[in-house]
């Protein structure tokens, strides 16, 4: 384990996840201006709060799923997706994207803080893309088409005081 910002981190497993879809609201977010304002966080609460039960028929109407794609240099935004998981029986608003992730092999971080998930602010965030860029991607080989990540939140097994979010790293395409 290792202390990130204000919890800790710990690779969790390397593990195959098939192909699966995602629905949320997708927004360009700059990086310094998410640093200093909270943008992704305020956009994930606000989906996560007032926009995912207008999906209906959602995977798993508890599980948040944080999608985002990096930053190309030398452009300092990145693309985030606040969603749910979605299947061919959910109903998705029209004003969302719907975007189809195929089966890959992920490494999986898990970050555990005492605090709500609505709190990890993106100081907390940028602590664990440090650790795992610094400690973990040197030592694996990718084999992607185009990189991308994301973080899930089961809320069912969140509180008040307690905090559990996956980050999951694509290694490769299957």
């Amino acid at each position: 384990m290792q202390r990130a910002g204000d919890g800790l981190i710990f690779l969790k497993a390397v593990m195959v996840l098939p192909t699966f879809s995602l629905a949320g609201l997708g927004y360009t977010v700059n990086l310094e201006e998410n640093l200093l304002n909270q943008t992704a966080r305020r956009r994930a609460v606000e989906f996560f709060y007032q926009h995912r039960q207008r999906i209906l028929n959602p995977v798993a109407k508890d599980v948040y799923y944080g999608y985002v794609l990096p930053p190309r240099n030398p452009v300092p935004e990145m693309y985030y997706q606040p969603s749910t998981q979605v299947n061919g029986l959910s109903i998705v608003p029209p004003d969302m994207t719907t975007r189809r992730i195929p089966a890959h092999k992920y490494g999986v971080f898990t970050y555990i803080g005492l605090h709500r998930p609505e709190d990890i602010s993106a100081r907390d965030l940028q602590n664990l893309l440090d650790f795992v860029q610094a400690n973990w991607e040197p030592t694996v080989e990718f084999r992607l088409k185009e990189p991308f990540r994301f973080e899930l939140i089961n809320y069912a097994r969140c509180s008040r005081q307690y905090c559990e979010c996956g980050l999951y790293f694509p290694i490769e395409e299957l």
